[in-house]
């Protein structure tokens, strides 16, 4: 890519950031709001692994080995849903702008 499409490149985001940015403000805000979700239940998964390791095999204790998978499943669980919610909201601005665009690019076909 050459300089000058680059240039056109980033012309143009800037100009689509402007015009439609404020308008999904509020949702960009809950999709990155879930994607952070998404990003702490990655890293306490990591965190719970710890005492699967240490209270479960080690300490053999038969209560974590209750506990401690239940506690696994909300984890998986919580980031599915943040997961699809963050997708869905995404989704949502992607079809809204590209409606519109649409919708000022191409003529009715029934005036």
């Amino acid at each position: 890519m050459g300089r000058e499409e680059l240039a056109t490149t980033y012309a143009l985001l800037r100009r689509l950031a402007r015009e439609y940015g404020r308008a999904y403000l509020p949702s960009y805000l809950v999709a990155f709001f879930f994607m952070a979700v998404v990003a702490a239940c990655t890293s306490l998964t990591a965190w719970v692994m710890r005492d699967v390791i240490n209270r479960i095999f080690v300490d053999q204790s038969r209560q974590a080995l209750i506990h401690v998978p239940m506690a696994i499943v909300a984890i998986f669980a919580a980031k599915g849903l943040a997961s699809y919610f963050q997708e869905a909201t995404l989704d949502r601005i992607g079809n809204g702008e590209k409606q519109h665009i649409f919708a000022m690019t191409m003529p009715d076909p029934f005036p």
